[in-house]
């Protein structure tokens, strides 16, 4: 196939007759245009690889963090906090607090429990930090009270909190009970879904975990002359299975084995406890066997009834949206987008046909080996169906309670859809300013390119797709032009000049070529000092900062190498039209013109005259040629040819899509060029005027960024926008001690309130669920336990979330506040970037009573202030504590001692696990206790038997006393020193505004009360301090920043002066940002400094354009003023162009539609702000700005700065 370029045009016009063309032009860029195929290859191999790479890359919320945070919790079962903080915590903390890279330590001692929370440097390997822990940990076993467990060193990431939470509840009067719930999520849907691909854990919560309980009766204990504590010893010396070794008889050997391990409850009721005067002991004898549930931590119920909770945890760097689709799949089917209505699977919806469940043709894990000790019948006879139809004829309902993935497949699909129509408006503004389809399509071809060879880099660099690196592609979807743009104008002028397709595509690229290259860089810079950024925000603004470097420089190599290819290939209209002659001479009916014919002659030719051999080794060749070339050589002849006619087709209907749009925007057009014409004329004369009256553009762009920056000092602060994902939970903290029955039972009270509450308000309701207590084996937050309640509240589709969030919470509170005994509730959101409360306020010294007191009254005070919700504070009443006090004269009247003593009380009161028994793969408890019923008050206590073996049993009260007094309900530290936790969330108010408004209040209660505060001292932490710290480090980025761009336009320009001109744009740009902010009342967060440090690199890359075009028409001649002239002409077009399409590609992310746009919102509204008035300031006021500092007259041709 010959070259569809014109050879005239290779080095540009030349005279009839004339020597031809030079063969080659020397350099790069003269290779690019001369091998187009090669380079059209190099750009299909990046494609497939960056389509390779997005299929790999995995899809998450947010990016995986690292955070540098670890928990060492040990637990002390029936100690108050004041012992768990004495014997337990502070042991940890004086070992802990020497750790390197440690910045801050806190702990709260809760009954039976201490955590103490260590927090990092951001960029500490946590490897080697939980090493240094657990060396620590080791170091102090031996000074930790006997009975306590083991220390565990807790991790605590975000990214690990469930993916998926499911409610398994039975049917009305149908479904098993509460024992058989739990099992089947533990032994059958726990196995079936953690042999899913991607499925790390799953999590069982509610139910009651079967416990096997040996009550011990006081009076026949006394009856019998045994002790408690000799039952709990008998009990686990005769549980056992024991290996005995091998017996040797003659030449057969034996395993010996002791089969002594209890299996049945009626083994357990018959085992010997001891012999009194010849007579056995049976358990039966001191006490009642029953198969009971273990105490309760936590209490689940969904409409009412109560349920068992699934969690699904993923696996590190799985894709959650897969995992949660395989997750859905192997519970509602194949169907599962059909079969899942409402949460709940609908078997109406099921399609017809049989389906194959993924998994089917493999062993079950679940099997059919446990039976419920009840007798009820297993639920699971094997897979094959979805887990949901199964469980629904067993009687049991399953209803999807959250599911991340379909947040984070709706946020990614809003930021594509953004990015889509983004890249539309940029091509449309392309096609305004050029008029033509053929350079708008070479401009336009950049974006895909650019994205797709973004995701390459983007997979070796560990980055996922997520709303931050996604947001950060579909922020330079409208820069990514822009390099293009200056190229391909730059290549068009050329060519309008007289130059040849060839020529104008290298001559063009070269002439703005460091322009372009010192524009990408300028950008690029800004986002090298991101490693300077502390805390979370440099951790999560990692990706999109990546994400953007990439496309930006896919774009640069994309305008430099693929446009000046693309923009040299002129296909003319004569070949367009020859194309049925060109099919005549290639078609596969031209068999004369076939490599096999022709090769087939030359073997017939060399075959005459040969001998025997040389005949038959060519008549094999023919074979071969025929039998298996021709075919060959044929069916790729046929398919080039359907595929050029394809081409030719495709170009047809390009060219009438061209013209139907020509026709169409003829009025559009029209109207543009008249405008378009009117700003170039009224450019044109404001910079005449500009340039007359200098002093006066100077002192207004002067008025200009002196009112911005006492403006700026009004907008609010926050560390990052709130993410609006229509649910919350509704937390209520009763009073410390209620039973966890209790709190369950005002949790019901609180969602029918919350439901009428709702209803009044016209706030449609998708799902409410209730939890009562917390587990014990998670990280609870502060003041947390039995006594928590919390509503979960899924509220229904809506385009303002936040709006219908507002108006859920505030008729909530105001039904609430009408209930008496109910106390004011906290709305806690799911958190996306920070592991800290708003505001938190730290009320430090070393008595409880006086941190009590400033704590209750800057509580009132908070109370007060508007705009202040949720105001919680850890220091609340305890457990009453009834305290045990022996006299130590009498113990050793009865020879008893004050271990035994608590001990016995231990055992009595609490319990303890005698042995565990087998079931499966079950472990089930036996703990032997005495019944609750016979203590439940003091006296019940006092009455207690605490000898073992004495025939006058004897009670409590005559070796102790009991007092009963408050307790605190947590002793939290900060730093070593004991402290009170106030908190709060803000409504009407920014973060530095709240603080304010604490600060007074705290000053105005040491004026009232100075003797309070005598003791304590008192400090704001929270997402406050964070965003200080955050705050700080991105203003220093933001300064190195600027720092780069100028050696980077110093270094293009070889001058000092011209890039501090160039600077000048970035104040001009914050002109933009402060007002635009102000006016949409939104407050400067983290993502907002984001935007400016982009704004930094963008800014500028207009007036870097400019001035490089006024220094070449300066050495090209022109003096000072008509050089400014003359390149602000030239270069409006493209300025604008650029500023355009920017600007046009943001727009959809600055709309903010859509779930996670408050995220990406903020960014988009200051880059283009502060871009278009950069860019109409910029026109104005850089040309007057370099009048000033540079010489009138032109420059040398060397390029000396002057």
């Amino acid at each position: 196939m010959t070259d569809p370029v014109d050879p005239k045009d290779a080095t540009g016009p030349r005279p009839a007759g004339g020597p031809p063309p030079p063969p080659h032009t020397p350099g790069m860029l003269g290779l690019v245009v001369r091998r187009p195929v090669a380079v059209f290859m190099v750009v299909l191999a990046v494609a497939v690889f960056g389509l390779v790479s997005l299929q790999k890359l995995p899809i998450t919320l947010l990016p995986d963090i690292s955070y540098p945070t670890l928990t060492v919790r040990t637990e002390y079962d029936g100690a108050a906090p004041a012992e768990v903080e004495k014997l337990v915590t502070r042991h940890l903390e004086e070992n802990l607090a020497v750790i390197s890279n440690l910045v801050s330590y806190r702990s709260i001692s809760r009954a039976g429990v201490s955590d103490v929370i260590l927090e990092f440097e951001w960029d500490t390997q946590m490897a080697f930090a939980t090493q240094d822990v657990r060396e620590k940990v080791d170091q102090i076993k031996t000074r930790l009270p006997q009975n306590v467990e083991l220390p565990l060193i807790l991790r605590y990431d975000p990214t690990l909190d469930p993916i998926m939470r499911f409610a398994l509840y039975p049917d009305r009067d149908l479904g098993p009970d509460l024992y058989e719930l739990r099992r089947v999520a533990e032994e059958e849907l726990r196995r079936q879904l953690e042999s899913l691909a991607g499925v790390a854990a799953v999590r069982v919560r509610g139910g009651f975990e079967e416990e096997w309980r040996i009550e011990l009766k006081e009076d026949r204990l006394k009856l019998r002359g045994i002790g408690a504590t000799d039952v709990v010893t008998r009990i686990g010396l005769e549980n056992a299975n024991v290996a005995g070794g091998v017996l040797r008889d003659g030449d057969r050997e034996s395993l010996v084995r002791t089969l002594g391990e209890i299996t049945t409850l009626p083994q357990l009721d018959e085992l010997v406890v001891g012999v009194r005067n010849g007579e056995p002991i049976r358990v039966r004898d001191v006490g009642d066997v029953i198969r009971g549930h273990k105490e309760r931590d936590v209490i689940t119920r969904i409409e009412g009834r109560e349920s068992v909770e699934i969690e699904i945890f993923k696996e590190a760097g799985a894709n959650v949206v897969e995992v949660a689709q395989a997750v859905k799949t192997r519970i509602f089917g194949l169907a599962w987008r059909e079969t899942l209505v409402d949460g709940e699977y609908d078997p109406d919806q099921e399609p017809k046909q049989n389906e194959k469940e993924p998994g089917g043709d493999r062993e079950g894990r679940s099997g059919g080996r446990h039976e419920s000790s009840d007798g009820a019948s297993r639920v699971f006879k094997g897979k094959g169906a979805a887990l949901a139809s199964t469980l629904a004829s067993a009687g049991v309902r399953m209803r999807l309670l959250s599911d991340q993935s379909v947040f984070i497949e709706s946020s990614i699909d809003e930021v594509k859809n953004s990015a889509f129509v983004g890249a539309l408006l940029a091509v449309l503004v392309l096609f305004l300013f050029l008029r033509r389809l053929s350079p708008t399509a070479i401009i336009s071809v950049t974006i895909p390119i650019s994205v797709v060879a973004t995701f390459a880099p983007l997979f070796l660099s560990n980055v996922s797709l997520n709303i931050m690196s996604l947001g950060g592609l579909a922020l330079g979807i409208g820069m990514l032009v822009d390099s293009a743009i200056v190229v391909l104008e730059s290549i068009s002028r050329r060519s309008e000049a007289g130059d040849g397709a060839i020529a104008a595509a290298v001559t063009g690229t070269r002439e703005v070529g460091l322009a372009v290259l010192a524009s990408t860089l300028t950008t690029v810079a800004v986002f090298l000092p991101m490693v300077f950024v502390e805390g979370i925000a440099g951790e999560f603004f990692r990706d999109q900062a990546l994400a953007v470097v990439f496309s930006l420089l896919a774009a640069l190599l994309a305008a430099l190498f693929f446009i000046p290819m693309l923009a040299s290939r002129r296909l003319k209209l004569e070949f367009l039209d020859d194309h049925v002659a060109f099919l005549k001479r290639f078609g596969p009916w031209r068999y004369h013109r076939y490599i096999t014919a022709q090769r087939v002659r030359r073997l017939v030719r060399d075959s005459r005259g040969r001998g025997a051999p040389i005949r038959l080794v060519n008549l094999l060749m023919c074979g071969f040629e025929f039998l298996v070339r021709f075919p060959l050589e044929l069916v790729a002849r046929a398919v080039f040819t359907v595929l050029f006619a394809a081409l030719f087709g495709a170009m047809f209907v390009v060219k009438l899509v061209a013209k139907g749009l020509r026709l169409v925007l003829k009025p559009v057009l029209w109207a543009f060029d008249r405008a378009y014409a009117g700003v170039e004329m009224g450019y044109g004369w404001a910079l005449t005027g500009a340039l007359k009256a200098r002093l006066l553009v100077v002192a207004l762009a002067a008025v200009l960024s002196y009112f911005a920056w006492t403006h700026l000092g009004e907008l609010g602060v926050e560390l990052v926008p709130k993410v609006h994902q229509g649910e919350f939970t509704v937390e209520t903290q009763l009073d410390v001690g209620t039973p966890v029955e209790e709190t369950d039972r005002i949790s019901q009270d609180m969602a029918g309130l919350i439901r009428t509450a709702l209803r009044k308000a016209n706030v449609p309701l998708a799902g409410l669920a209730t939890s009562a207590g917390v587990p014990r084996d998670i990280i609870a937050k502060a003041g947390e336990g039995k006594h928590t309640s919390k509503v979960h509240v899924r509220l229904g589709a809506a385009d303002d979330l936040e709006r219908l969030e507002e108006l859920a919470k505030d008729a909530i509170r105001d039904e609430l506040s009408n209930v008496a005994g109910v106390r004011q509730p906290v709305f806690v959101h799911p958190s996306l970037f920070s592991t800290k409360t708003s505001l938190e306020v730290e009320v430090v010294g070393a008595e409880l009573d006086a941190i009590r007191e400033v704590a209750d009254d800057l509580e009132s005070a908070m109370r007060q202030i508007p705009g202040l919700t949720d105001v919680q504070s850890t220091n609340r009443t305890g457990y009453p504590e009834l305290v045990i006090r022996p006299n130590r004269l009498q113990l050793t009247q009865y020879d008893l001692n004050a271990g035994d003593v608590a001990r016995l009380v231990r055992d009595k009161v609490q319990g303890t696990v005698a042995t565990r028994v087998s079931r499966g793969d079950r472990k089930i408890d036996v703990v032997v206790r005495v019944p609750r019923e016979e203590v439940n008050e003091r006296r019940d206590i006092l009455n207690l038997r605490v000898d073992t073996d004495g025939e006058d049993p004897v009670p409590l009260r005559t070796v102790a006393a009991i007092e009963q007094r408050p307790g605190p309900a947590e002793i939290r530290r900060v730093g070593g020193e004991r402290a009170g936790i106030l908190t709060a969330d803000v409504a009407d108010l920014d973060l530095a505004g709240a603080a304010r408004e604490i600060e007074d209040a705290v000053d105005r209660l040491q004026r009232e009360n100075p003797a309070a505060f005598r003791e304590v001292a008192v400090r704001v932490a929270g997402q406050r301090e964070e965003s200080e710290r955050s705050m700080k480090s991105l203003l220093f980025a933001g300064l190195i920043a600027i720092f780069l761009v100028y050696i980077v336009m110093a270094s293009q320009f070889e001058s000092l002066v011209h890039p501090l001109v160039i600077l000048f744009t970035i104040p001009l740009a914050g002109v933009g940002v402060v007002f635009t902010l102000e006016l949409l009342a939104m407050k400067v967060s983290i993502v907002v400094l984001i935007g400016v440090i982009l704004l930094v690199g963008i800014v500028v890359n207009n007036a870097i354009v400019l001035v490089d075009c006024v220094n070449q028409r300066r050495r090209a001649g022109l003096d000072r003023d008509a050089a400014l002239k003359e390149a602000g002409r030239l270069r409006l077009r493209p300025i604008l162009m650029t500023t355009a399409t920017t600007v046009l590609g943001l727009l959809p992310l600055a709309i903010g539609l859509g779930e996670g746009a408050e995220i990406r919102t903020p960014m988009a509204v200051t880059v283009i702000a502060g871009l278009t008035t950069s860019t109409v300031l910029t026109l104005i006021v850089i040309p007057v700005v370099y009048s000033f500092v540079s010489r009138k007259g032109s420059l040398e041709p060397e390029g000396v700065a002057p």
